[in-house]
């Protein structure tokens, strides 16, 4: 909680700034100008980006809005959804993605950028949102959509007006908190496959009391969202490479069994299995495998619960409570493949009597007398004339004929899938007193204090020790039984896909509930803030000089406990080492703010404003740092209007960053790097940086299948904070135009340019990284990134150090544009209005570098993995062009809506032949070098049957489309799910009624 001597400081800091600018005795009489100002001062309003009260067209930051109106003519329940089809955004965790096992869980976050969750700062009436990850990320769909008058986005960088965190910018949702009467609000939508359903029903009721001087607004809703699996689509399955092979395959149900030739000597790698089944469950010596996405979705199953009250009074001009209580219970169910017997290739299992250490639990020891072998199976371990396979005593310890070990390669389909279920719980509580000191100096003193918890059940994840007691069965009055039947052990056929009981596959899960992780974010905040002007002291030639004072104090944190389980890996799924976290820091900033209008109704100086602001920040683990904004208004007439502005960003560590407890995670599937070692002239290597590195020549990696590559294996990444970050700092510019013809009435054109610059950024740097850098680019072994390759005594890579460290650099650049047209439509034609939208911008720069002597790769207009992608994972295309135009049509109660949203081409951004700049960067051979542009159209209406009751409805990708097919340039499900519309046509209804 927030410390007591702080909280003192601060109160004692709003009283004396009271007395010195509020004091009437210090006040002086009004000039006529001053009268003016005055006129002007009763229409200005806050803005986000400043805590100036200013008017709406002096703002100089670049500030994009959604109302209410538009929000609800998409038809989507989730509020992320409607941000993502904004050029400032680019994909993130949402509805259609799967984020099992990362951090989201379920959540949907904002990616302003492309510059990371982190890096956006998410605000409820200018208030920040309590976090729901370590990382700082903030669940948007915890916040009431009904409730949502407006989402103001601002972009550029607002560090120096809202703290770390506003990066690359602002998400400020604007809340109905003061409402009068009652309102209920339904919604409804489902694809033309009659699947991904969605509905959502909210009640806000509101009233004055108090003769008008009080008003308390309440309101619940609940929001349901069906699953949307991947089979449900016929192009998402299977998934296929450019050869036609699937893309991602698994063990076959049945599985392979590969014979210990003793009780200390583990087949090879390469070795042939001793039987196998094939994936139609027949039985051979050939290892099979089988491609499982099916159980994989697009959308998870996801409610949420809402709650929220607001309440304001009005005791004086001077004094006005305000305090705004929220609520949500988010529930949230993924699931992957279900596990493997070889999954868990991390969790190594205590030395067996006779040195046999036993290096995954898909080694299982099969006794003679097992009642599951079939004929079949036991004709090839005892072949005729031929001598027995079983080659170890009973207890696997030694030379004999009882049993045999074998290691077991098969996907546990009786399992079930995977699953994670979460339940997230979060609440926000403010109070306040804001008021006027004058009639020129206003106050604003707040405390928010917010908590999330989350609790992560797992289920299907099946316990390696039990799984190891459970398959060693033997004989016992013509029943099959375990060896060991300690704590009631059930015996599991392994032979044949799903031929295990019900009561053994339920035994070998085990206890779930030792199986969770749960987290607790916390974030108290209390803050002061102080405006006004020096109306009736000075003024400038343009007006009075515009000021805003203020201090926060900021404490977070957080802590997360995993099941025993976790610790002792006792699952047969990929997961390494598991640590618990507590960790917490504090934030002391004081801030302020001036506009000083410098001219005003001069010849090409309608208006001209200089904003200025600063901010210093005191972090309890980061030391202390500033960050300031200078920017420039002018308004030339009442046609045209240049502004732009310059900001210095500085954000420190969050609790993830630094303090997140290092955990192992096996590096599998598409994650796993190529050693290059193991042939370095194929790979253009120097042999002596191997040697330097302790690598052998030939680790003896098996080749994939269609590539050759040796991918290494059995290796772990560790991934969490890094004690030894620093702040990241950098520079934003803004600067563009806002033109209103006054030859065109309701036109309004806004245009403007965006620089953003982040140096030392915080950032991971994942494994095929790590090894393209250290053996590709710098090829130097005493270089920080080649140190954080582990190697074995045998040269094999088995440990990669991926914990949060400074990159060199994180840049962005592009132009956003706005055009509005709102007219009265002539009486020759049809209806009354005409409202035309058209937003869009475009991307001129995307280069995440690594370290100063990295590959620069610019991926703006291209599509790749690497400087490309989310925090360097996986595969994401940035447009250099989106777009969306609307064209609404208004006759009377009808309004009718079109709009055509527009995803530019990319092409592959390392293309057939590499740039010759580039060092060592192989030539891309896949199929799919280019997508084109991609448009989805869809049409609403709304009709208001009379006052109290309107009715809307919405078809989205009007036309069904489908995404691009991309073979092996696909992240996910043949495409990249994330940025294509993978639901396709689909139909929405909502209902508002009011009295």
């Amino acid at each position: 909680m927030l410390n007591k001597n702080h909280k003192l400081t601060l109160a004692a800091t709003a009283s004396a700034i009271a007395l010195l600018t509020g004091a009437p005795g210090l006040a002086i009489a009004q000039t006529p100008a001053a009268a003016s100002d005055e006129a002007l001062r009763v229409e200005t309003i806050i803005v986000t980006g400043s805590r100036i009260q200013t008017a709406a067209n002096r703002a100089i930051s670049p500030v994009r809005v959604i109302d209410s109106e538009a929000i609800r003519a998409t038809g989507l329940i989730d509020i992320d959804e409607v941000l993502k089809q904004q050029n400032q955004f680019l994909p993130s965790n949402g509805a259609t993605t799967n984020p099992t096992l990362l951090e989201s869980h379920g959540a949907s976050t904002l990616d302003m950028r492309g510059l990371g969750q982190n890096r956006t700062l998410v605000l409820v009436n200018g208030q920040r949102v309590t976090p729901n990850g370590f990382r700082n990320s903030a669940d948007v769909n915890s916040i009431p959509s009904a409730l949502i008058s407006r989402i103001e986005t601002l972009t550029g960088g607002a560090a120096a007006v809202y703290g770390a965190d506003a990066v690359a910018g602002v998400t400020n949702y604007i809340l109905r908190d003061n409402y009068e009467g009652l309102e209920v609000a339904v919604n409804g939508g489902i694809s033309e496959q009659g699947d991904a359903q969605s509905y959502s029903i909210g009640i806000t009721g509101g009233m004055n009391f108090f003769e008008d001087r009080g008003n308390i607004v309440l309101h619940a809703s609940y929001a349901d969202r069906g699953i949307l699996k991947r089979e449900d689509r016929a192009w998402a399955l299977p998934e296929l490479n450019d050869a036609g092979l699937f893309i991602q395959t698994f063990p076959t149900a049945g599985g392979a069994f590969t014979r210990w030739a003793s009780a200390t000597a583990a087949p090879a790698g390469t070795a042939a299995p001793t039987f196998a089944y094939a994936a139609d469950g027949t039985l051979g010596t050939t290892a099979g495998t089988q491609a499982f996405s099916q159980f994989e979705a697009f959308q998870n199953p996801n409610d949420r619960t809402n709650a929220a009250i607001f309440g304001t009074f009005k005791l004086a001009k001077w004094a006005e409570f305000y305090g705004r209580g929220t609520y949500s219970l988010i529930n949230n169910t993924s699931q992957q493949v279900p596990v493997r017997t070889n999954g868990n290739a991390a969790g190594v299992l205590p030395a067996v009597a006779g040195g046999a250490n036993i290096v995954t639990q898909g080694d299982v020891l099969i006794q003679r007398t097992n009642p599951f072998l079939t004929p079949q199976i036991l004709s090839i371990l005892n072949p005729a004339g031929g001598a027995s396979l079983f080659n170890l005593n009973a207890a696997g310890t030694g030379p004999g004929t009882d049993a045999a070990r074998f290691r077991v390669a098969k996907t546990l389909l009786e399992l079930g899938p995977l699953i994670d279920e979460t339940e997230r719980t979060s609440h926000q509580v403010v109070v306040g007193v804001r008021g006027e000191l004058t009639d020129n100096i206003r106050y604003d003193l707040s405390y928010v204090t917010g908590k999330s918890i989350e609790e992560v059940q797992r289920i299907g994840w099946g316990s390696w020790s039990r799984f190891q007691q459970a398959t060693n069965v033997t004989s016992a009055g013509g029943q099959a039984v375990c060896v060991n039947p300690a704590n009631g052990c059930v015996p599991y056929n392994l032979f044949g896909p799903s031929a295990a009981s019900a009561a053994a596959v339920a035994w070998v899960n085990g206890d779930t509930s030792e199986l969770f992780n749960k987290r607790n974010r916390h974030q108290d905040i209390l803050s002061l803030n102080i405006s006004g002007d020096t109306t009736g002291f000075f003024s400038l030639p343009g007006g009075p000089v515009g000021w805003a004072l203020g201090a926060e104090r900021r404490e977070e944190f957080g802590n997360s406990v995993f099941g025993p389980r976790a610790f002792t890996r006792d699952t047969l799924h990929g997961q390494g080492a598991r640590a618990n976290l507590v960790a917490d820091f504090e934030l002391t900033e004081y801030y302020g703010e001036l506009r000083l209008p410098v001219l005003a109704d001069k010849p090409y100086f309608k208006q001209f404003d200089v904003e200025a602001a600063g901010r210093w920040s005191d972090h309890s683990r980061s030391g202390d740092y500033d960050t300031w904004k200078l920017g420039v208004n002018w308004a030339v007439n009442d046609t045209i209007r240049l502004r732009g502005s310059k900001q210095t960003v500085v954000r420190g560590p969050n609790i993830g960053e630094f303090f997140g407890a290092a955990v192992e995670a096996p590096i599998l599937g598409t994650g796993r790097p190529t050693d290059y070692c193991s042939d370095p002239v194929r790979f253009n290597v120097p042999t002596a940086l191997c040697t330097a590195l302790g690598a052998p020549s030939t680790p003896g990696y098996i080749p994939v299948v269609g590539t050759g590559l040796p991918l290494i294996d059995n290796a772990v990444a560790v991934q969490g904070g890094g004690d030894a970050i620093k702040p990241e700092s950098g520079e934003t510019f803004t600067y563009g135009f806002v033109f209103t013809p006054q030859f065109i009435p309701g036109l309004s054109v806004v245009v403007d340019a965006y620089n953003i610059q982040i140096d030392d950024a915080i950032g991971t740097i994942n494994p095929i990284q790590l090894m393209d850098s250290c053996y590709l680019v710098l090829q130097d072994p005493n270089s920080a990134l080649c140190k954080k390759i582990t190697r074995d005594a045998n040269g094999r890579v088995v440990r990669f150090d991926q914990r949060d460290t400074n990159l060199t650099l994180l840049k962005t650049s592009g132009v956003d544009f706005s055009i509005y047209y709102n007219a009265k439509l002539p009486k020759a034609l049809p209806g009354d209005r005409i409202n035309i939208t058209f937003q869009g911008g475009t991307v001129d720069s995307f280069v995440r570098l690594l370290f100063p002597s990295d590959n620069l790769f610019d991926c703006a207009g291209d599509f790749g993995g690497g400087a490309c992608s989310d925090a360097g994972t996986g595969i994401r295309a940035i447009p250099a062009f989106r777009s969306n135009l609307a064209v609404a049509w208004m006759d009377g109660p009808l309004t009718i809506r079109g709009a055509w949203r527009y995803q530019g081409q990319v092409d592959a951004l390392i293309k057939r032949v590499p740039e010759p700049q580039w060092r060592n960067v192989a030539a891309n051979t896949n199929n799919v070098q280019h997508i084109d542009a991609w448009d989805y159209f869809d049409l609403g209406f709304s009709y208001k049957i009379n006052d109290n009751l309107r009715i809307g409805g919405t078809v989205s990708n009007l036309f069904d489309k489908e995404p691009p097919i991309l073979g092996s340039a696909q992240q996910d499900a043949n495409t990249l799910p994330n940025q294509y519309d993978i639901i396709g046509r689909r139909y929405a209804i909502n209902l508002v009624w009011r009295m």
